[in-house]
């Protein structure tokens, strides 16, 4: 299996010309890389082969059909509201599923008491069993699926179809309320109780449709149950969060922002958040026979939580956590082929390669759809007349009648173009100044600025109109994290630390595809100088350019010092997974 794998790394070389680190090229003309990122994984979606995606494939999880039997079918309406809610948000004009047929198809398989799925299960107390729990997280996500249809196309018999549903959910509520079906099923994993905390999005979604109030109540109640957090789905956990959140914007009452703020600061404060600014699987210690990894989905909902938390509290720490997630962790996940999914944790060097590749078709393709298109609403918002610049990321954002558009600038250095191109009558910018900009300057149609008036971590560009231009210029902080949390400037760390590495918002790593002298045997007690601070090395990279830095290292079990090259773990997403290295010794040479 190794002589494969070795094989397949030198296809790669031979056919992409990757001998270097620039291993990530553009094909065609650059749209940014959100967008890029989205159409990799939508084109994946509507036109791969392995699995192809028909209507009968998308469907097999209500139909039952034994005709076409492919994975998670117990877990009913999973994948085909998935395929929904994702469709319907970027609805592509090249899509060979006609979406409308496919859930016009998908109604008919509606059981009589609102169901999708086997309708022989009863969800009387004593009966519940983890095939039920399978059934309510797939009619869960099957509800999301058909509101989001719903709200963009307006089709009054989904609608009806989603009342219908909702009152099987609803009239189910009173067994899974029960304090001991939810002890029952607190550490069951993905079978867990989150199966059914997760319905609140869907309920919420349910009410901002009808306006009925008993969908907030219930959702409201099965929230109370939420185990505290242990060995638990991560998705399932943080999507309950998200649900308390929508309770929040939709009542005003403080106790479900309160809940869901709290259970995501703890999350972020314990060991279940890892240095890549993102989760495992699940939470807790990896049990016997289940690997320890990461889980798109997981990743999607730690943005979407973190996203919603900035939203409603306008506190921009819930950014900075939203966005070193997106390029570090969130990013990585994505394949080379455009597939979200799963890869292989070490807790002593990062992430290791499998046989078993991830490739997550089942679930977190979808969700990584929702994930990038929700992001790209985040990196321009606009209230009224007053727009801020949120994420510096390519592309053209804000609202109908003020857009700026976000051109990276600087060939191997931190700067943007920040071009109004459109402006309504009393417009006005403001942009962030993050955290991990250790120098921030601002020019103005040419001429720089004065950077003094910030505001909850903002810069006021002032009044704005039609073709304005704002060059922005950063310098990066250079940290090193070490497993306890303690953060340290490089010039300050101290020797013989192990630790993470940090280029502005950027997790560094080294991977044995584009360093594959440093990975080499023996590698594991190789030793990064810190006497000279790293170097910004030359790159072609169309994603971080500015990003690229060589640093002297001593090589375990070779005499004398030797240069590498760390790049952002997420610039590895473009290639075939391989070793990839985020904690590393660092000391100082012996005087």
């Amino acid at each position: 299996m190794k002589l494969t794998r070795i094989f397949f790394y030198a296809l790669i070389i031979l056919t992409t010309g990757c001998i270097s680190p620039e291993v990530h090229q553009d094909a065609g003309q650059n749209t940014g890389e959100l967008s890029k990122r989205l159409d990799k994984v939508q084109d994946r979606l509507l036109h791969g082969d392995v699995p192809m995606f028909t209507p009968e494939f998308i469907l097999a999880d209500v139909s039952l059909d034994p005709a076409y039997q492919r994975r998670f079918t117990e877990f009913s309406g999973d994948i085909s509201g998935r395929y929904l809610q994702a469709l319907s948000m970027t609805q592509p004009e090249d899509n060979p599923v006609d979406i409308h047929s496919l859930t016009g198809q998908l109604l008919k398989y509606q059981r009589s008491d609102g169901r999708f799925g086997d309708e022989s299960l009863s969800f009387a107390p004593g009966d519940i069993s983890n095939r039920h729990m399978a059934l309510l997280w797939g009619n869960g996500r099957l509800l999301v699926g058909m509101m989001e249809y719903h709200k963009a196309y307006g089709k009054p018999e989904v609608l009806q179809a989603a009342v219908r549903l909702g009152g099987f959910l609803s009239g189910i509520a009173g067994t899974m309320l029960m304090p001991e079906v939810a002890e029952q099923f607190k550490e069951s994993l993905a079978m867990g109780y989150i199966c059914f905390t997760q319905l609140m999005e869907g309920w919420a979604m349910l009410y901002d449709a009808t306006g009925d109030s008993s969908y907030l109540e219930l959702a409201a109640k099965a929230g109370q149950y939420l185990p505290e957090r242990g060995v638990q789905h991560s998705h399932g956990y943080l999507n309950t969060l998200l649900g308390s959140l929508m309770l929040y914007e939709r009542t005003d009452q403080v106790e479900h922002l309160s809940f869901a703020q709290s259970r995501f600061d703890d999350l972020v404060s314990s060991t279940d958040y890892l240095v890549t600014s993102g989760v495992a699987e699940f939470f807790g210690e990896p049990r016997e026979g289940h690997s320890y990894r990461d889980e798109g989905c997981s990743e999607a909902d730690f943005l979407f939580v973190a996203f919603k938390l900035w939203e409603v509290t306008d506190d921009t720490r819930y950014l900075e956590l939203a966005e070193k997630c997106l390029l570090n962790h969130f990013f990585f996940n994505q394949f080379e082929t455009g597939d979200f999914g799963h890869h292989h944790i070490d807790r002593e060097v990062g992430f290791v390669a499998s046989d078993n590749v991830g490739y997550a078709w089942w679930c977190c393709n979808f969700h990584g759809i929702r994930g990038l298109h929700e992001t790209q609403g985040h990196c321009v918002t606009c209230n009224e007349n007053a727009c801020r610049v949120n994420l510096f990321l390519e592309g053209t954002y804000g609202a109908d009648d003020t857009k700026v558009s976000i051109t990276r600038t600087g060939d191997n250095e931190p700067e943007y173009m920040l071009e109004v191109t459109e402006a309504n009558a009393g417009a006005s910018l403001s942009v962030r100044q993050p955290s991990w900009a250790k120098s921030f300057q601002i020019l103005k149609n040419g001429s720089e600025m004065e950077v003094t008036d910030l505001k909850d971590g903002y810069v006021d560009l002032g009044p704005v109109t039609r073709g304005d231009r704002f060059t922005v210029r950063m310098e990066y902080r250079l940290n090193l994290v070490t497993r306890g949390g303690e953060v340290y400037g490089w010039e300050n760390a101290p020797a013989g630390i192990q630790a993470a590495f940090f280029y502005g918002p950027y997790l560094m790593c080294i991977d044995d595809i584009s360093q594959h002298q440093f990975m080499g045997e023996p590698s594991s007690r190789n030793i990064v100088w810190l006497d000279e601070k790293p170097a910004v090395a030359p790159s072609k990279s169309k994603f971080c350019p500015e990003a690229y830095l060589s640093a002297s290292y001593y090589h375990d079990g070779m005499y004398g010092s030797y240069q590498t090259i760390f790049r952002p773990l997420a610039e590895t997403s473009w290639q075939y997974p391989g070793n990839t290295r985020i904690w590393f010794q660092f000391d100082r040479k012996q005087q």
